[in-house]
Order: C-alpha cells, then sequence, then structure tokens
C-alpha cells in the first residue's frame, strides 16, 4: 500500500517550539559576545606590551649607537600615548670636494663658504683655512635649530696664537678656542637673563696640532670633550627648574656657522646632531588597555644605555591595565635591562 506523501508524523514546527529555539540561540550568542569582550583585552595586553619594550629597546640602542640623548614618555590617558625623543645627524661637512659648492661634502649640507679658503692637509683630505673674519653659513633649516638639544663635533687646528669661536648658533650657543688651548663654551638656557658659560683647563688643544673638539647639550647637562676625553660639564638645571631644560628659541637671522670674526687656523670633519621632534602613537592603537600611572613615566638612556643616573636613583616601573583588570608590568633596571 502506498504511503501517503504528507502524514500526521511529517508535521512541522509549532510557534511554541521555533519561539524556544531562538530564545536558546539568542542566550547562547549573547553569552558568546561577552566572552570576546572579556578576552578583547587579551590580544590588546599583548600588543600594549610588545609596543613598550620594542620603544624601550629602539631608544636604548638610540643612545648607546649616538652616544645622545634618549627618551622614551609613556603617558597616561584614554588613549594612551607613547613618546619618543632621539638624536639625528642633521648634517655634517668634510669640505674635499670641487665644484660650484666650493669644497662641501657630506650629508644635508646646506651651507657656504664666506671667504675660507680649501687647501691640502686636513685631518683627513683637504679642510678649510680659515684667516679671521671668515666663515661657513648654513641655511636657516628646521632640522639644524639646537633647542631640544644638538651634538657638535669638529677636528680644529688652531694656528699659533689662534683663538676664536669655531662654531655658533646666533647667540643662542658658542663654541670658542681659547688664547691657552681651552675649551670654551655659552649657551642661552630659557628662563635665564645670563648666558650660562664654562670651559676647560688650559692646553687641551695644542698650536698647529689637530684635534677632535666636541660640544653637547640634552637639557640637564653641556659637556666640552678634547679628543674624545670630558674635559669639563656645566649642569643647567636648579632646584627651581629641576627638569630638562631647552635654550632660547634662536632670532629669525640666526644661522648654524663655522669659523668667527677672530678664528685662525682649520676646520674638518664637522657632525652635527639634533634632538628630534617627539614621536608620538597611541598604545594598541588605540585599544582598551592603558598606563596605569597617575602622570607620566620617563625613561632616559645615557650613552652606555643605562638608565641615566642623573635622572633615575631606581628601577623604572610601566604598568599596564586592562578594562577587564587584566594588567602587566615591564621594568627596567638601573643597568637598562627590561624584565
Amino acid at each position: 500500500m502506498t504511503r501517503p506523501l504528507f502524514s500526521s508524523s511529517d508535521r512541522g514546527f509549532t510557534l511554541i517550539e521555533m519561539l524556544v529555539v531562538m530564545l536558546i540561540i539568542s542566550v547562547l550568542f549573547g553569552m558568546s559576545v561577552a566572552t570576546l569582550q572579556r578576552l578583547g583585552t587579551g590580544p590588546a595586553m599583548d600588543v600594549a606590551e610588545r609596543e613598550v619594550r620594542a620603544g624601550l629597546a629602539r631608544v636604548r640602542t638610540a643612545a648607546r649607537e649616538q652616544s645622545a640623548l634618549a627618551e622614551i614618555i609613556f603617558e597616561p590617558g584614554d588613549p594612551s600615548v607613547i613618546r619618543t625623543r632621539t638624536t639625528r645627524d642633521a648634517g655634517s661637512w668634510h669640505f674635499d670636494v670641487d665644484g660650484n659648492d666650493r669644497g662641501l661634502g657630506g650629508r644635508n649640507n646646506r651651507a657656504k663658504i664666506f671667504g675660507a679658503s680649501l687647501v691640502e692637509g686636513g685631518s683627513v683630505r683637504r679642510c678649510l683655512a680659515f684667516g679671521g673674519g671668515d666663515e661657513v653659513r648654513c641655511e636657516p633649516l628646521y632640522a639644524y635649530e639646537p633647542q631640544r638639544g644638538f651634538d657638535l663635533s669638529m677636528d680644529v687646528r688652531p694656528d699659533d696664537g689662534g683663538a676664536g669661536v669655531v662654531g655658533s648658533f646666533g647667540d643662542v650657543f658658542t663654541f670658542e678656542v681659547g688664547e691657552d688651548g681651552e675649551l670654551m663654551a655659552s649657551l642661552l638656557v630659557e628662563g635665564n637673563g645670563e648666558p650660562i658659560s664654562f670651559e676647560t683647563e688650559k692646553d687641551v688643544v695644542a698650536p698647529e696640532q689637530w684635534c677632535r673638539v666636541r660640544l653637547t647639550f640634552d637639557g640637564i647637562e653641556a659637556r666640552l670633550f678634547a679628543h674624545g676625553v670630558l674635559e669639563a660639564v656645566k649642569s643647567v638645571v636648579t632646584e627651581q627648574q629641576p627638569g630638562p631644560r631647552r635654550l632660547r628659541q634662536p632670532e629669525r637671522a640666526d644661522r648654524l656657522k663655522f669659523g668667527s670674526k677672530t678664528w685662525k687656523g682649520r676646520i674638518d670633519e664637522v657632525i652635527y646632531r639634533t634632538v628630534e621632534e617627539e614621536e608620538s602613537e597611541q598604545l594598541a592603537n588605540g585599544e582598551p588597555v592603558f598606563f596605569d600611572h597617575k602622570g607620566p613615566v620617563h625613561v632616559r638612556f645615557d650613552s652606555e644605555g643605562r638608565l641615566d643616573p642623573r635622572v633615575h636613583e631606581q628601577e623604572v616601573v610601566v604598568k599596564l591595565k586592562g578594562e577587564d583588570g587584566g594588567a602587566r608590568v615591564v621594568r627596567i633596571d638601573m643597568t637598562g635591562l627590561m624584565r
């Protein structure tokens, strides 16, 4: 006997059964969304910790490679932000290229020579000889501005009895070789009415001999070097202004210069570095992970990659927190190592 195409056993779902199924699905879907939301800060927390560690490693490496200012700042808020400050090569000049540039060679060497002559017998190849009143005048590039910090080094060979300014940026800073072979520097710091001046002992630079000299400023100290040796240090911070300080804003007409009205001698292999504008990025691309601090946490490294003892007396702790209550901690000890 042929079975009917439809029978009572093939009936569809009732309305009540369909409502029950939909209720179960909605409950399960709600539980899944809640679970995903709870787990969401897990991957974001991993990303945030990786960004903290990567930023610390990059800034520490920059400090060791460039022997200059390198700092990272962890700033709480919604969103939290990572800021970095490092130095860059703003320009270099080695004065041994013929042509219309009258001997300017190097990187980013936007400058013109006034009076100084290209001669043989430089510290490496040829060099510039200054007879008093000669100078190299750089163009007004923003990259040359020394406000946040700078590092100026060069080979100098003073004539017998020669002395004078070998490097300057308007009145913001001057770098000079004295009559008795001492190095001298003067800096105008924001908030100071008078320049801050200091100098080395005598005879650190001998006449008729090449010497590598260097002046640095990192917001805390200015330093003078000769032949790679630290010869003098001048602190620019005070009890009233303990944090890193800036140099005065240059005047519109100020230029980076080498040589001066009085300098008689030779200059070669100039390297000039400045502190970069702050770079900033949101922590974990704005995901719900934050720095758990009342205020910004600064981590500053010295030229050996250690925490700068002028700023830090103990290890630095960077705390992370998530919306779900999760937390991570990154510690930087005085040697600069992360844990």
